[in-house]
């Protein structure tokens, strides 16, 4: 049997479009959930909850997922036949990310990918920003809905809250992207044995 050189082409082709259609599904579901569920106005009613708790401050989750389909839509995303792994750990690119930020003070979001043209990298780079912003160590801002995200660096208050959290994370964050550990609760310490407690007596 011959192969047919067409085919790999195809595939490909197939793969590529598949990467198209769910950035433009991204965009789409942000797009409702944002007309659905409306930013929250500082007039909302106070929850007594701390502020440094929030998930993502500045920026809504669905800006960033909306962001990120803007630029894969932009970029010609490269795939081979068969699937490339990158098995670069997340907690890599958190480090590249936080120092670039730091030293540069302000950083766009889609710079982040700028070069970039395997998938795998680009949802590598995506989840170490959000990993990022979950443990406050950055700040994201958008001027004008819709606009370029900015990525800065964090407040004091802002470490102080994440303080203690980071490493922990790092730690699990060892995989390539096909998987991401997320803590779980720690669970709590065991009960002292019969026997240990009759040794203190």
């Amino acid at each position: 049997v011959i192969d047919d050189p067409r085919s790999d082409l195809i595939q490909q082709l197939l793969e590529y479009k598949k990467f198209k259609d769910a950035a433009n599904a991204l965009e789409e579901h942000a797009a409702e959930w944002q007309e659905r569920y409306p930013r929250l106005t500082d007039e909302r009613p106070k929850s007594g909850k701390d502020p440094s708790e929030d998930l993502i401050k500045e920026v809504e989750l669905w800006d960033l997922v909306s962001a990120l389909a803007r630029v894969v839509k932009r970029k010609e995303v490269e795939e081979q036949s068969s699937i490339t792994y990158d098995d670069t750990p997340i907690s890599t690119y958190v480090e590249l990310i936080g120092t670039r930020v730091r030293a540069e003070q302000r950083v766009a979001f889609s710079s982040f990918f700028e070069g970039e043209k395997l998938r795998s990298r680009i949802i590598g780079i995506f989840l170490a920003i959000l990993e990022l912003l979950r443990h406050h160590q950055f700040r994201a801002e958008q001027p004008v809905e819709y606009s370029e995200i900015w990525v800065m660096p964090p407040l004091t208050a802002d470490v102080a809250a994440g303080e203690g959290e980071v490493n922990h994370e790092s730690s699990v964050l060892e995989t390539g992207v096909e998987e991401v550990v997320l803590p779980t609760e720690l669970e709590p310490e065991a009960e002292p044995s019969s026997d240990e407690t009759d040794l203190e007596d």
